[in-house]
């Protein structure tokens, strides 16, 4: 009867903490999902109370980027989270299912690394991840920044090098920040990523190279 209870309610059953896989579906149709009685929705959810977690699965498929939205997931009690891509249609069923989730998992105390994106990317902000819809299905990706001819992801930082010429157009790199520095780093720990070695202003992840 359990097996019956969890197959009509779609569920995804994680490993332990920090191994939720609730929420990635992938569909062919388009369609929205029916709506899942609270009540039974919140039978449904288990977030740290031991063994396997269990959470509901939402419908990703979509034929535009506007019928998806970034929704964030808890995984483990340290606070981790993982940014994930689903309907617009599905955000109040989400919502409902988390803020269950969120109030089993004791407070452990542990340091969290931040939001994981489904392309493997740490960032602190949510707002920094977009909802795309990628071959029929919503993803969570972070774009990146413009720099140069390339996107600098969440691990990196464009490093503008220095131009003083008339007419001088600058060179513009991405390059991964060095360890220690956090995911905003200062200009002062950018210094080694210049070729004079002379960060002179930094303004987000872009920094501005100093003239030898």
């Amino acid at each position: 009867m359990k097996s019956v209870l969890l197959l009509t309610l779609g569920l995804a059953v994680t490993g332990g903490c920090g191994q939720s896989v609730g929420g990635v579906v992938d569909g062919s149709v388009v369609t929205d999902a029916p709506r899942v009685d609270a009540s039974r929705e919140a039978g449904a959810v288990q977030c740290g109370a031991g063994g396997a977690n269990v959470f509901p699965t939402f419908a990703r498929e979509c034929r535009s980027d506007a019928e998806c939205v970034v929704v964030a997931h808890q995984t483990d009690c340290c606070g981790n989270t993982e940014a994930l891509g689903i309907r617009q249609s599905e955000r109040a069923r989400f919502t409902e299912s988390e803020d269950i989730c969120r109030s089993m998992y004791p407070g452990c105390g542990c340091p969290s690394f931040g939001i994981r994106t489904e392309d493997g990317l740490l960032t602190q902000d949510l707002g920094s991840v977009e909802a795309t819809c990628e071959m029929g299905t919503c993803r969570a990706r972070f774009p990146g920044i413009p720099c140069g001819e390339e996107f600098c992801r969440v691990n990196t930082v464009c490093v503008r090098e220095c131009c003083a010429g008339p007419g001088c157009v600058p060179t513009q790199r991405c390059r991964v920040i060095p360890a220690g520095c956090g995911l905003q780093p200062g200009c002062s720990c950018l210094s080694d990523l210049c070729e004079s070695r002379q960060c002179q202003s930094q303004v987000g992840r872009l920094a501005q190279c100093q003239c030898p």
